[in-house]
């Protein structure tokens, strides 16, 4: 009986585990999310500046329509990103490195602005 139970539970646990990996199908892989999430952050904080130096800007509806061409240029969805970012936050272990790189990215291209070259 005690062997029955053991299965049993085991069997539930790798049932679920396989359910999870089923999920994992529909979120955005770390190199692409890296770049949109990126894309994302900057469209944000562009309508964040704009807004705040004029107050007559609404920007919602700009905001989304930016968000909608960065899906669209890196053929995601806006629910895909959404799934994506809450499995990734769920997942520090694999969310940190995208973060991370991000910031190396970033700085990339910040340096290359200061020297006029231009990255591929």
């Amino acid at each position: 009986m005690r062997l029955f139970y053991i299965l049993l539970a085991s069997t539930l646990l790798i049932a679920c585990k396989d359910s999870n990996r089923e999920s994992d199908k529909n979120i955005i892989p770390p190199k692409k999310m890296q770049l949109v999430l990126l894309d994302f952050i900057k469209a944000d904080s562009y309508d964040t500046e704009i807004s705040a130096r004029d107050k007559r800007v609404k920007d919602t509806l700009d905001n989304l329509s930016r968000q909608n061409t960065i899906f669209e240029h890196h053929k995601v969805t806006r629910n895909a990103f959404i799934n994506s970012l809450e499995f990734y936050k769920k997942n520090p272990d694999i969310f940190i490195p995208i973060l991370d790189s991000m910031l190396t990215l970033q700085d990339k291209s910040k340096n290359a602005e200061l020297f006029n070259i231009r990255l591929n």
